[in-house]
């Protein structure tokens, strides 16, 4: 069964719930209970931080305030939440990282990473979004998410920073040597061909591989007809 709901429709629920928060009450808990209940309301909050700032960053992509207000979203933010312009694109900025990546978002609204930590770990996959594989940048996602519940934000940054480091130079690396095997291979290049004497010709050749390979295709298919 499927209970999910629109978003707009669980805010107003939650709206209405915690209008109704007994908070006189807290004063007959126990520590214990006290504690645990400042924890799981810690942890809602960031849940609710996650979707303020998912939602802000879909709006961000969007253009949703300039089509509604005529204003940029940076604007609507400073004028309605009197937020200073720097931080009002921050704020949206920031949005946007931490919606960058749907597992990390995910993680996110979900409670199973902070918001700031999902900020963090989105700004380090934009960075890295055109310069990594696909399958590399999952490896670097699954790694920041599960350091995330060992460090702070800002060690998760400089964790983030030193693994993207180092993920770029071992490509470097990688890359360097496959330019430099193919320009050996390039300067090795020859072809020598003739007649065998029975109504053949012999060939032989050294070539880079990717000139190598429509040749050999074309002479498979010859060798292969019947």
């Amino acid at each position: 069964m499927n209970d999910a709901r629109d978003t707009g429709e669980v805010l107003s629920l939650i709206t209405d719930l915690l209008a109704c928060v007994d908070h006189e009450a807290r004063q007959q808990m126990s520590d214990e209970r006290l504690l645990d209940t400042m924890r799981q309301a810690r942890k809602v909050a960031d849940q609710i931080a996650a979707l303020a700032a998912v939602v802000t960053g879909e709006a961000s992509v969007r253009q949703a305030a300039r089509s509604v207000t005529g204003m940029s979203l940076t604007s609507v933010l400073s004028v309605e939440e009197q937020r200073s312009s720097s931080e009002a694109t921050r704020e949206v900025f920031t949005s946007e990282d931490l919606g960058f990546s749907q597992t990390t978002r995910d993680k996110a609204l979900s409670g199973g990473v902070s918001p700031r930590h999902a900020i963090v770990i989105g700004r380090a996959l934009r960075q890295v979004a055109t310069k990594i594989s696909p399958g590399e940048q999952q490896q670097l996602e699954l790694k920041l998410i599960t350091k995330s519940a060992q460090v702070t934000p800002t060690q998760l940054d400089k964790y983030a920073s030193e693994q993207i480091n180092r993920l770029l130079k071992l490509k470097d690396t990688t890359v360097g040597k496959a330019e430099a095997q193919r320009e050996r291979a390039w300067r090795r290049r020859f072809l020598a061909y003739g007649d065998d004497g029975d109504g053949a010709t012999w060939l032989k050749a050294v070539l880079p591989n990717l000139e190598a390979q429509p040749i050999i295709t074309a002479i498979e298919t010859i060798v292969a007809s019947e």
